[in-house]
């Protein structure tokens, strides 16, 4: 990996095959198939209105349609979310003149332009001169209206023009405000400005403190812009009972005397007896990494029959590092209540394989509000303690700590041993009892599966083979249970695709289960599972639960040298890294830690083969010291790794000169391999392109000795939109000409990950702002998709390989802060996002990149080349749902189309021609090798429909 040379022109990318083997065949089905359980099948794509799933995400409730909402969602819940909102204006335009623009106020020079498009129907077009200065419009709110409020504004945007964007630039949405003290800030609201085929809506939230005394909300452009519509602008003030804010800015001065407290409760923690599974339940280890600190890795755990109370305990097996139990998140407060209790009684039952110390942490937003650590014995016993609540806690805006979690913290015994522990009947409520496990619920639901295994990315099923999916339901009461359950496994679109409902009766203290098989076409999917009093949508939940799973092919041969790579920390390697598409990962290594030793890391590159780029740190400054430090190292790390990334210090540049040829500054001799590549900050003047020589294939390259084998760059733009990083990477592109013959190779490119899970909206606070702008929810199908956009753009910049440095969303289950620049995560793995990485590399990794097409209204299309002539082209546009339409004649027979995560797109035939659907979501068109340059002429020439 680390000695290929040939570098790709920019935009139209040839002849630069990657030496990889073979496609992964088509997915083996359109559909699930059911192998038992029952149930019914449901076509994603039937055109029952019921079934169809809404056009907007909510990170509350996904995109379920109605059928869903009526099983899984109580009476009234969707209704309640937005209600108490209080609307501060309403702007149609229908009444707006540039001449009259009251109550707005128009700031320097822009073209307002007002459209009529209907007698009761209006839009506003706005654009800004070519002259210095801020143009636009504003609106003023009195500071008592929104004064410790959170703020929703929403307005519809339109613009047609990519090119004019590009060159002119987009408008910003953004809160001018003046506080109490003289002070006035400006919060910019993340705007989208992309072009989009039709009206596409844009939401965003915002936090004022207490100090706030006039705001202005404004639409300008700085400068100069392009032209856009804007239309139904709407701003409202919302009831904090829709969110749960977990991180809302607080001063201590809010009074509570109108925050009832809920009803005393005995337990408000689901499964803390693990009878229905591993529902709010992560096990994980601290551990360090040389020169990094600590990092979260997986450690073993399972099930046991072993038990003071019920069928199953939690067994954590004994480690060399001290191991964490992590339950939550759960309320604090029943519904009704607005603030938390005055204190919180603990209650678990425990042993240990030798006497032990454990600690138990009350974490809030992953903060320890409280600690208490006990002694543990080898026989179970009962171990009890009241937290007092914090009087932040109980002071605190309603809603801020709505959820915490418990951690278990087994630290071993006095001789430092780490002992094997068992942990049953956790229980944590507002009012003490005597019962040995207080339940949560009268009944209780959980989902188990499918067979995922604890140390690895878990729920990742085979393509091809069954899914087991079992279903608990644990009835507490002291009467039967003989209420409703509803079960369905939903798609990536959050689309049923099976259902099931039944009406068991459940003894008191039965356990009732019910195994459902299935086996699923490639793709991530969701079972969600509900427990009604009596019958859905007309009873109360009485316990709920959801697993997600992602369907991939693990058995699709990875080459060492692909172009697509992980960003990883050295612990974070899963088993299953190379099957997910990394033939290659780059983690970080302290050459000063060399003491601690390599064999962590080489253990994980030995299982799977994978080649390691590694960013070298702590190098030594003296010359021979360092030299021979390197040569140490690199004898302990075998074939594993691929290449060195080298970032001299200040001090290794005073030591020697800058233009010392990179190798021998580092100890390497020109025959050794792995290839030494270097930052890009490191490079001298641009190379002239007549220096290096392209040698006969049987010979190496020539280039001069003071140049690298390869140079690094990071492209760190692209949050929002991976396409935000398309300027930047132009002007690597740039500095890319001067470097030819040297491999080009992008490690950090950026992205996030959504969680598999539903998650709670958070403002990211500075507390010393009056104002707070929550960061756009990350919508787990479309954060999936951008990711994969993010490594397709890196063609731009000629990338050699371009590897993920992905930010993994926190998920719903714990709130452990996970590592912040790997794409694994220690257990619940960002699923949709490695079901399309999947099918993107399995699609990929073999093929070469042929042509880069941009198409009007910013849709665009990049075409490869698989080794047996098939092409492969993804397409897709950068921002909005709308759907255009690409009519691709002809090609109906030749071609299929597949979704995100490789299901078939059955309705992209139409009579002799294929039709692609386009919007924000990548899709790829696979084509026949006979059919392949008709199809890239067809491609070329295809018109883009509207909506």
């Amino acid at each position: 990996m680390g000695r290929l040379r040939t570098t790709w022109n920019r935009r139209l990318v040839a002849s630069f095959a990657l030496a990889l083997v073979g496609c992964a065949p088509a997915p083996l089905t359109n559909g699930p198939f059911i192998q038992q359980g029952g149930g019914q099948l449901i076509s994603p794509d039937s055109t029952h209105p019921a079934y169809a799933p809404s056009a907007t995400w909510s990170p509350r409730f996904g995109r379920m349609g109605t059928y869903l909402q009526q099983r899984h969602l109580r009476v009234g819940e969707v209704a309640a979310a937005h209600r108490g909102s209080t609307r501060l204006l309403a702007e149609g335009f229908e009444a707006f003149t540039p001449e009259s623009p009251d109550p707005w106020e128009v700031l320097g020079s822009p073209m307002l332009r007002v459209h009529q498009t209907a007698p009761d129907n209006a839009y506003l077009e706005f654009g800004a001169p070519l002259e210095p200065g801020l143009h636009g419009i504003q609106r003023s709110i009195a500071g008592e209206m929104i004064r410790n409020s959170v703020v929703r504004v929403r307005l519809g945007t339109w613009m047609t023009s990519a090119a004019r964007v590009r060159y002119l630039g987009a408008p910003q949405i953004r809160w001018v405000v003046a506080t109490t003290d003289g002070r006035r800030e400006t919060v910019s609201l993340p705007f989208i400005g992309r072009a989009s085929p039709a009206w596409e809506e844009q939401t965003f939230l915002t936090w004022f403190d207490e100090t706030v005394q006039w705001a202005w909300l404004q639409i300008v452009h700085v400068d100069r812009g392009a032209s856009f519509g804007f239309d139904n602008l709407v701003v409202e003030r919302l009831s904090p009972d829709s969110f749960a804010w977990m991180t809302l800015p607080y001063n201590g001065t809010l009074s509570t005397s109108d925050s009832p407290e809920g009803s005393p409760n005995a337990n408000f923690l689901p499964n803390g007896n693990f009878e229905v599974g591993a529902k709010g339940l992560v096990v994980w280890s601290e551990q360090d990494w040389p020169g990094r600190g600590a990092y979260a890795a997986p450690t073993s755990w399972q099930f046991s029959d072993e038990t003071p109370i019920g069928n199953a305990s939690l067994l954590v097996n004994d480690a060399d590092v001290p191991a964490y139990i992590s339950l939550g998140p759960f309320e604090l407060a029943e519904a009704g209540a607005r603030r938390p209790a005055e204190q919180y009684h603990l209650s678990f039952y425990a042993r240990a394989s030798a006497p032990a110390e454990v600690t138990v942490e009350w974490r809030i937003c992953g903060i320890v509000v409280r600690a208490r650590s006990f002694q543990v014995g080898m026989d179970w016993g009962r171990h009890r303690h009241i937290f007092l609540t914090p009087a932040a806690v109980r002071g605190a805006p309603q809603g801020r700590y709505a959820a915490t979690e418990l951690v278990f913290r087994i630290t071993g015994t006095a001789q430092g041993q780490r002992p094997s522990f068992w942990l049953d009947g956790v229980s944590l409520g507002s009012a003490r009892t005597e019962d040995p496990y207080p339940p949560p619920s009268p009944v209780e639901v959980g989902i188990i599966g499918p067979a995922p295994h604890p140390t690895d990315l878990g729920d990742l099923v085979l393509l091809g083979e069954p899914a087991a999916i079992a279903v608990h339901l644990l009835n507490y009461q002291g009467q039967a249970y003989t209420g409703t359950v509803a079960m369905d496994l939903l798609d990536a679109s959050d689309r049923p695709v099976w259902t099931k409902t039944v009406q068991p009766t459940v003894e008191p203290g039965a356990l009732w289960n019910d195994r459902i098989v299935l086996t699923l076409p490639r793709g991530y999917y969701r079972a969600k599972v509900t427990a009604w009093s009596g019958t859905p949508a007309s009873s109360s939940i009485l316990s709920q639960d959801e697993r997600a799973m992602a369907v991939v092919d693990l058995l699709d041969p990875v080459p060492r040298g692909n172009y697509f790579g992980f960003a990883a920390d050295a612990g974070m390697l899963s088993m299953r890294t190379a099957q997910l598409g990394a033939g290659w990962v780059a983690m970080p290594y302290d050459l000063g830690w060399h003491s601690v030793g390599w064999q962590h890391a080489t253990a994980a590159l030995a299982e799977q083969p994978l080649d390691a780029v590694v960013r070298l740190n702590g190098l030594p400054a003296e010359a021979a010291v360092r030299q021979a430090a390197y040569r140490q190292w690199a004898a302990t790390t075998g074939d594993a790794v691929a290449a060195v990334l080298v970032k001299r210090s200040n001090a290794g540049r005073m030591a020697s000169s800058r233009r010392e040829p990179i190798r021998q500054w580092l100890g390497a001799p020109d025959a050794e391999a792995p290839a030494v590549l270097v930052e890009a900050s490191e490079l001298d003047a641009p190379v002239p392109a007549t220096q290096p020589t392209t040698a006969p294939t049987s010979q190496a390259a020539t280039r001069p000795s003071s140049q690298p084998d390869g140079v690094v760059f990071e492209c760190l733009a692209g949050w929002p939109l991976p396409e935000d990083a398309e300027p930047e990477l132009e002007r690597w592109a740039a500095l890319h000409q001067g470097t030819l013959g040297v491999g080009w190779w992008n490690l950090s490119v950026p992205g996030r990950a959504g969680s598999a899970y539903a998650y709670r909206p958070r403002i990211e606070s500075d507390r010393r702002a009056p104002a707070a702008v929550q960061s756009p929810d990350l919508d787990p199908l479309l954060s999936a998709s951008r990711l994969v956009r993010s490594m397709l753009i890196q063609h731009i910049a000629g990338a050699d390989f371009a590897c993920s440095r992905i930010r993994p969303f926190q998920p719903f289950e714990s709130l452990v802060s996970p590592p912040d620049d790997c794409l694994h995560e220690y257990d619940h793995a960002p699923r949709p996002a490695l079901a399309a990485w999947d099918w993107m590399t399995s699609l990929l990794n073999e093929a070469r990149p042929v042509e880069w097409i941009d198409k009007p209204g910013d849709v665009r299309a990049l075409a490869f080349e698989q080794p047996g002539g098939e092409l492969v082209v993804a397409i897709w546009r950068p921002f909005g749902w709308t759907e255009q339409r690409l009519v691709l004649p002809g090609l109906a027979g030749q071609a299929n189309v597949y979704d995100l995560f490789g299901a078939a797109d059955l309705s992209a035939e139409i009579g002799n021609h294929l039709v692609i659907r386009v919007n924000e979501l990548v899709r790829y068109v696979v084509v026949a090798a006979e059919a392949h340059d008709a199809a890239l002429t067809i491609i070329e020439n295809a018109e883009v429909s509207g909506p």
